[in-house]
């Protein structure tokens, strides 16, 4: 990731450092953040919650909006 925004947003919204979830070659890895989430929070799914309606709900559309942009930029690399 080259945006250093993404970095100091990440810790101040998820209190832990983004490059535990960066893959060299894939970039964002929403799995390993999944599996973080659900060790440090429990497990949010109900088969009605998703993990973009947790986050919104623990920590506001903000972060939702963040989660998008690193996915975004992860996948621009295989476009």
């Amino acid at each position: 990731m080259k945006n250093k925004k993404y970095y100091e947003d990440f810790y101040k919204t998820f209190g832990i450092y983004l490059k535990h979830f960066l893959d060299p070659i894939s970039g964002f890895d929403i799995i390993k953040f999944d599996e973080y989430l659900k060790n440090k929070y429990g497990d949010y799914e109900d088969g009605e919650t998703s993990m973009e309606d947790f986050v919104e709900k623990t920590f506001g559309k903000d972060a939702v909006a963040l989660i998008r942009k690193l996915i975004d930029d992860s996948m621009s690399f295989f476009r």
